[in-house]
């Protein structure tokens, strides 16, 4: 069974910095971090899950000597910075959901921090000591260490409340620029009861020109925890699509639909337990689809009221694919999440909550051992690749 995890960071450890280079550098990462929050990226993820061979598995934190990967899957989010913390929303989203993206990915390793507020943690204030560790290369390398009186970085596992990690980790800066090139983070003692035995992140830097300015931001993170029975969890984040708030971004809420006029009577809402026969038109496949992009639908028949039609078959019904994952060991199938929100009734947009309905009984079971949250159809396929077209049709009722 997969576990939640959810890893934050909130702006406030600090930092001594005397070494020339050191202010140098902090000099710019403390300048490059203030003007994130006027940005958005598109953060995309691929998560994976690994665990140790049968014969092999070992309880407890020690090594394990052969893993094989038993779940994966990818998806997009928009992120930004508000107050010192990240909020996150589905790639595209008319507006930021969740300071937390546990809420919107769902099930696996989600972790934040790397956008920004890790940066200014280290940098930021005074109270993080710096020591110069030598020379890789052509880099200057230094140590850091954050103790729990001075950390905000937290573990959140399912069920349990967050939990303050001591951490520590090294970071590089190019002595002639002076720019961050790499920092890892280290929690090599995680609290009792949070069944995790060390938490690492490495997060590799880059300069992203944006309208004129240059952004920095990561070019790739890579998250590693490991469990106490044994399993690692690996997610690899990199940043793109960076855009400034203003003409390219608006932030509001998902239940402003931006969309007005109509051919007829407005049409406010569906009728409740309303049968909705939908046929894919967005291409959904396990190969290159993303948890986050968009989908839509056409109806195959149109919907009744006392007698009279209230949307006529043929109408676009927009939606989300918010699930893309594939179960490898102890059995192979891959799992779609599609959410339907959406109906264009007269070039009104409906919001809409579908339930999934007219699976078999199999189905049924197999989808609800892999969870299938409120407005979320759940389709497994046993297939080691699953492409949806058009001819995908799916049964759905209005709650």
């Amino acid at each position: 069974m997969r576990r939640a995890r959810w890893l934050t960071l909130a702006v406030a450890v600090a930092v001594h910095a005397q070494d020339p280079l050191l202010v140098r550098a902090r000099s710019q990462i403390v300048e490059a971090v203030r003007a994130i929050p006027k940005y958005t990226c598109v953060q995309t993820v691929h998560r994976a899950r690994y665990q140790p061979f049968r014969q092999g598995r070992k309880s407890g934190c020690r090594e394990n000597p052969g893993m094989t990967l038993a779940w994966s899957d990818r998806l997009k989010l928009d992120v930004t910075v508000s107050e010192g913390a990240e909020i996150f929303s589905w790639a595209g989203a008319r507006g930021f959901e969740a300071t937390d993206a546990q809420q919107i990915a769902g099930g696996g390793l989600a972790g934040a921090g790397d956008f920004g507020p890790f940066l200014m943690s280290i940098f930021g204030d005074s109270g993080v000591e710096h020591r110069p560790v030598g020379q890789e290369q052509t880099l200057a390398v230094y140590s850091y260490r954050v103790p729990v009186s001075a950390s905000r970085y937290q573990i959140r596992t399912e069920g349990g409340g967050g939990k303050v990690l001591a951490y520590e980790g090294k970071f590089w800066i190019d002595p002639t620029t002076a720019e961050i090139r790499r920092l890892s983070i280290e929690a090599p003692k995680p609290p009792s009861g949070s069944d995790t035995c060390r938490i690492e992140t490495v997060i590799d830097y880059q300069r992203i020109p944006v309208r004129g300015s240059s952004l920095l931001l990561p070019r790739q993170t890579l998250l590693k925890l490991w469990d106490t029975d044994g399993a690692r969890h690996e997610n690899r984040s990199e940043y793109s699509g960076c855009r400034a708030f203003g003409s390219e971004s608006v932030l509001r809420t998902d239940g402003d639909t931006g969309v007005s006029g109509s051919a007829g009577p407005a049409v406010r809402r569906l009728p409740q337990a309303a049968n909705l026969r939908i046929a894919l038109r967005t291409k959904i496949d396990s190969e290159e689809s993303f948890a986050g992009d968009p989908v839509e639908g056409v109806l195959l028949s149109p919907v009744y009221v006392r007698g009279k039609v209230l949307v006529d078959t043929g109408s676009r019904v927009l939606g989300r694919l918010v699930r893309c994952e594939r179960e490898h060991q102890p059995s192979g199938f891959v799992v779609f999440g599609i959410r339907f929100d959406t109906v264009l009734v007269g070039g009104t947009e409906v919001p809409v909550t579908l339930a999934a309905r007219g699976r078999s009984q199999r189905e049924r079971v197999l989808a609800a051992m892999a969870g299938s949250p409120r407005g979320v159809g759940v389709f497994l396929f046993e297939a080691g690749r699953a492409v949806l077209d058009e001819r995908f049709v799916s049964d759905w009722r209005v709650e």
